[in-house]
This record gives structure tokens, C-alpha cells and sequence, in this order.
């Protein structure tokens, strides 16, 4: 030891340098290469925090989107929504895939109520009262079908996806009972029997209808973003007056040549081609959550309906009725309505009503713009407000030429009350019950067409079907007054509906409550049900596990600053 330190020795002498010199630079060497470090690991710590921010702000869109159902990766600004482009490859086909079905459908409703009655003459049955019932216990039918369809197949996940299998096997059900219509009508001689077999089939049939009616109806809150549902019931309603135009061409031809069993075939094939198309095209998804509700919870769906919106919802389903009392009342009469009181043929009254489709077409970008610009729930008023006129006119009217200008304000009105009544419920049915949502909606807009028909057929016994004018009780005039008089009374609901409330925190409760979510957060699989007080609890508890990291990490780096300090100060003394 001694030599190697008078050897050490020698050689600080040597450059110049005592032994508490050369401890001096040694740590001027320390203290540079703990500075050159620094950068080192700040940029460390850095990344680090970096890393748990981004962790966490995961967590937080994941819990945004189980308690809300919109993640915040859809969301820019101050929280609003990012929307596709409209004319983008995605979203047109998403609108095409959305719509198409209403195609395909429109031929039945055309066939249903706009020839119904003369459907059923040509069949040999002329009895209004029992042909008004027959429509009545097949619109029940589809109630109960969009119902119980609708419950079911929210509980569905298959390699199909969740929709598409009730949507294919529903209209393919549907399509094979109407071509079995034909053989009934056209072989069996007898009225009663073929009332009978009607009456089965088409119970049959619609129930099938229903339960894929549904399912079809919620595609619009799964493929579509709350700004985007006004195009998609633009787009649905587009192709279903395109669907209806060409379904009155062709009927109104195959019924002046006294074909009217031509008409179920026609229908079926253009419900199955819909059909298939829309399964093709729509994506092939599950959702990532699971139900605590059961099926058998759909008789609970009233309930569920008050408890989630109270008074705006119960109104918005009322209004919804009236609408669908009104526009019912039109659709089955209008065409009839005209041949029977101005004696004009059946293609004459059909390309007459036929211009309410070309209308609508015409005046669609100006009545977007009005929705986004005054709001749903006025729109709505004005909708209610330029129908009734129509069904008034309509009613009233005693030239046959005033029908092309009629026809205009019908066309206004027909497209904003059919956009925003597929919008409208778009926006507040509960994630994950979609389809039950939408049946439950479809169903009180549709129960009151039993009674439509009903009250009709009994309006046209009373009055008969060639009344013009309004001056005697019934007929067709009165049927139409009263299609207005439940537009004006929409009116005064609608006055009473928080819409913007309804679709805020009430809603969100409400969804919170319903659904069990089973979603992975930092690795571990957290399965409970989530309702916006737990998800407030697991956030507060995430935000503050971050913060004490944070805490922890300072604090680390205090006390190795604090030991660096404590080192220098001993060395010093010591030397």
C-alpha cells in the first residue's frame, strides 16, 4: 500500500496535483457526468409520465363509453361529435345498407294501404267492416312481432353479427307466406274460407314482419353518430318513397287489368331482395357488452318507459301515434279516395299521389337545413302543422286538379314527419336495448292503425266512398279531417316536450342502470353493473392513484437530489 501510494504520490507531484486536489476533480468529474445524466433520466421520467397519462386517458374513454355510450376519440372541441362526410365511401354505403330495406318494405305498405281495399274486391270480399278488421289483426301482429322480435335480438350474438339473422330470417318468413296468398285467392271459391285463410297468413306473416322491422329500425343508432341519424332518415325515407312510387306503377297497372293476385308475388320478391341486400351490406358486429336483462323483460318495456323518461317520453310516444293515426288514414284512402269521388282511373289517382315522392325529393336539402336549424322538436310542430293542412285541403277539396298542388304540401310534410320520427327516438333509446326501444316505439305508432282502419271502414259505410264534400257525416272528407284534426292535437303535445332534458342526464341514468358492461381495463376484466355513481367512484379512485404516483415520483427524485447534496456537504467537511 505504501508503494503504490508513494507511487500515486510521485505522480500527482508529477502533473502538479496534491491528493485533496485530485479528490477535488474526481468529484467535478461525478458532478458532470450526474449533470450529462439528468437529461437522461428526466426524459425518463418523462416518457413515464407520458405513458400513465395516456393510460389513463384510456381508462377515461373507456368508462366515457361505458357510462355514456360515445368515446371521446368521436369527440372534438368542446364535446361535440365528429361526423363523417356525407358523400364518403363509408357513409354512403352505411346509408345504403341502412335504407334499402325500406325499398323492399314500402311494396308491402303500398300493397296494404294504398290498394288494400282494392285488392280484397277483386278477391271477392267487399265488406269494409271486415276488411278493416283483417288489416287491424295484422298490424296487431306486427306489433307483437317488433316487440318480442326486437327483445330477442338484442340478445343475440352470432358470427352473422347481431341484427342480420332476425332481418333475414323475419322477411324471408314474411316473403314465403305472402306467395302462398295467390293460391288462396285464386282456388278456393269460397268467401268465408278464404277470409279464414287470409286471416291466418297474414297474422303469420306480419308477427315475422315485426321481428324484423325492429331490428332493422336500431341499425340506425348502431351504424350511425347522433349528427349523422337526419341523413340516415333522409336516406331511409328516400329509398321507401322510391320503393312506394314504383310499387304504385306497377300495382296501378296490374289492378285496371284486374291482376290483383299478381301484387303478393310482386311484394315478396321485392322484400326478399331488400332484405338480403341489407344483410350483405351491414357490418357484421356484436356488441362488446352484455345484457342483465332477460327476454321475458320485454312485458316490463311500459315500465322501463316511464321510469326513463316520465312525461317527454310518454308525449313523444303519443305524438307519435297521432302521426301515425293521421298518415295512416291518408295512405290507405288517398288513391281510393279519388277514383271512388272523381271517378278518374286507377292510374290517374296513383300518378297523381305519386308526385308527394317527387316532392319530397325536390325539397330534401332545404328540409334538413330546417331540422338542424330550429331543432328537432320544432320541426316536429311545423311537420304536424303542414300535414294537417294537407289532410284539411285534402278533405275539403272538390276538384280533382287541385290535387297537384295539394300534393306539394303533402310532399313537406310527409318527409319531415317521417325523418323525425326515425331521428327522434335514434338519439334517446338506451344503448344495448335498441331494437326493444325501437319495437316499443314502432308499437305505439302502429297499435293505432288497427283502430284507423277500423274507424275508416266504418266512416266509409256511414258516408260512403263517393262522397265529395264534407256536408254529410263519413266518407272519405271526414276521414281526412280527422287525419288533420290528430296533426293540430301533435301540435299541442309537442309543446309540452323536453326534448334536449330527455337526452341528457335522465338518459344517462337511465342507460347506466340497464346495461352490465364487461369491458378490460389495464389488464384485468372488471364485469359490474355500471351506473353513473360506481363510474364516478372508479374514476375518482383512478385519478387519485395517478396523482400518488405522481406524488411517489417527486418525491423520488427529491430525495435523490437531497442525498447528492447530503454527499457533497460530507465530502467537503471531510476535506
Amino acid at each position: 500500500m505504501t508503494r503504490i501510494a508513494y507511487v500515486r504520490g510521485i505522480s500527482w507531484r508529477f502533473i502538479g496535483m496534491t491528493e485533496s486536489e485530485e479528490r477535488k476533480n474526481q468529484q467535478l468529474t461525478a458532478s458532470k457526468e450526474n449533470k450529462n445524466e439528468a437529461p437522461s433520466n428526466s426524459n425518463k421520467n418523462n416518457e413515464a409520465k407520458q405513458e400513465d397519462k395516456e393510460k389513463t386517458g384510456r381508462i377515461k374513454q373507456l368508462i366515457q363509453k361505458i357510462v355514456t355510450g360515445t368515446s371521446v376519440e368521436d369527440q372534438e372541441g368542446k364535446g361535440e361529435e365528429v361526423i363523417r362526410p356525407l358523400f364518403s365511401k363509408e357513409m354512403m354505403k352505411l346509408l345504403f345498407a341502412s335504407s334499402f330495406f325500406n325499398f323492399g318494405y314500402n311494396f308491402v305498405t303500398t300493397a296494404e294501404y294504398v290498394y288494400f281495399w282494392k285488392i280484397l274486391e277483386q278477391a271477392g270480399l267487399k265488406n269494409s267492416t271486415l276488411n278493416g278488421l283483417l288489416l287491424a289483426v295484422s298490424l296487431v301482429a306486427l306489433c307483437l312481432g317488433a316487440m318480442i322480435g326486437g327483445s330477442i335480438n338484442d340478445h343475440i350474438r352470432s358470427k352473422f353479427g347481431q341484427r342480420a339473422p332476425s332481418i333475414f330470417l323475419g322477411t324471408i318468413t314474411c316473403s314465403f307466406l305472402f306467395l302462398l296468398i295467390p293460391l288462396i285467392t285464386e282456388l278456393i271459391p269460397q268467401t268465408t274460407a278464404v277470409f279464414v285463410l287470409l286471416l291466418i297468413i297474414f297474422i303469420l306473416a306480419h308477427f315475422a314482419l315485426g321481428s324484423a322491422y325492429a331490428p332493422w329500425l336500431a341499425l340506425v343508432s348502431d351504424l350511425f353518430r347522433k349528427g349523422e341519424r337526419t341523413w340516415a332518415g333522409i336516406g331511409i325515407n328516400v329509398l321507401g318513397a322510391g320503393g312506394a312510387a314504383t310499387a304504385i306503377l306497377i300495382f296501378a297497372f296490374i289492378i285496371d287489368n284486374n291482376l290483383s293476385w299478381v301484387i303478393w308475388i310482386i311484394t315478396a320478391l321485392a322484400l326478399a331482395i331488400s332484405a338480403i341486400v341489407t344483410v350483405l351490406l351491414i357490418p357484421r358486429t356484436n356488441p362488446t357488452y352484455e345484457l342483465e336483462s332477460k327476454i321475458k323483460d320485454v312485458w316490463k318495456v311500459p315500465k322501463i318507459i316511464w321510469k326513463y323518461g316520465g312525461r317527454t317520453w310518454s308525449l313523444l310516444l303519443l305524438v307519435n301515434s297521432l302521426w301515425s293515426f293521421g298518415s295512416h288514414l291518408v295512405e290507405t284512402g288517398a288513391v281510393d279516395s279519388l277514383t271512388s269521388r272523381f271517378s278518374v282511373e286507377d292510374s290517374t289517382a296513383s300518378f297523381a299521389y305519386l308526385l308527394m315522392g317527387v316532392y319530397v325529393v325536390i325539397f330534401l336539402i332545404p328540409i334538413i337545413r330546417v331540422i338542424n336549424k330550429i331543432g328537432k322538436v320544432q320541426a316536429s310542430m311545423l311537420a304536424s302543422l303542414i300535414y294537417g293542412i294537407f289532410c284539411f285541403t285534402l278533405g275539403t277539396m272538390t276538384n280533382f286538379k287541385l290535387i297537384y298542388i295539394i300534393t306539394i304540401i303533402g310532399g313537406i310534410g310527409n318527409i319531415l314527419m317521417s325523418t323525425l320520427q326515425i331521428a327522434m327516438p335514434a338519439d334517446v333509446v338506451p344503448r344495448g336495448r335498441e331494437a326493444s326501444f325501437f319495437g316499443a316505439f314502432f308499437v305505439f305508432g302502429t297499435f293505432v292503425k288497427p283502430l284507423a282502419s277500423l274507424f275508416e271502414g266504418y266512416l266509409l259505410d256511414v258516408g260512403g266512398r263517393d262522397s265529395i264534400s264534407p256536408g254529410n257525416f263519413g266518407g272519405y272528407p271526414w276521414t281526412f279531417i280527422f287525419a288533420g284534426i290528430s296533426c293540430i292535437i301533435a301540435i299541442g303535445l309537442l309543446a309540452y316536450v323536453n326534448y334536449e332534458k330527455l337526452i341528457g342526464e335522465e338518459y344517462i341514468r337511465f342507460r347506466n342502470r340497464i346495461l352490465l358492461a364487461t369491458h378490460k381495463i389495464t389488464g384485468s376484466v372488471v364485469k359490474r353493473e355500471m351506473n353513473s355513481k360506481r363510474a364516478s367512484r372508479l374514476m375518482k379512485k383512478l385519478e387519485e392513484e395517478h396523482q400518488k404516483k405522481i406524488q411517489m415520483q417527486q418525491e423520488t427524485e427529491t430525495k435523490k437530489e437531497n442525498d447528492k447534496l447530503n454527499c457533497s456537504k460530507n465530502d467537503k467537511e471531510q476535506n
